[in-house]
C-alpha cells in the first residue's frame, strides 16, 4: 500500500520514470462508504462517544465529516 513517505513517491531522479496505475475501486475501497464508518467508528472511539449512533452523533454536532 502507498503512503506519503513511501520510497517510490520520494523525489529522486531513478523515481522519475515511476508511472504508478489505480483505479476508481481503489479509490472507493480507501474513500467509500466502508471506509467513512470505520473512520466514525474509530474516531467515536477515541473521543469517548461509542455508546452513540452514528445518526445520533449527526444530530449532536450538525456538523459535517472532516
Amino acid at each position: 500500500m502507498l503512503h506519503k513517505d513511501h520510497p517510490l513517491l520520494r523525489p529522486k531522479e531513478e523515481n522519475a520514470r515511476v508511472i504508478i496505475l489505480t483505479s476508481y475501486a481503489t479509490f472507493y475501497i480507501r474513500h467509500g462508504p466502508t471506509a467513512l464508518q470505520a473512520w466514525r467508528k474509530l474516531q467515536r472511539r477515541q473521543e469517548g462517544l461509542a455508546r452513540f449512533s452514528t445518526k445520533e452523533l449527526a444530530m449532536i454536532f450538525e456538523t459535517p465529516d472532516r
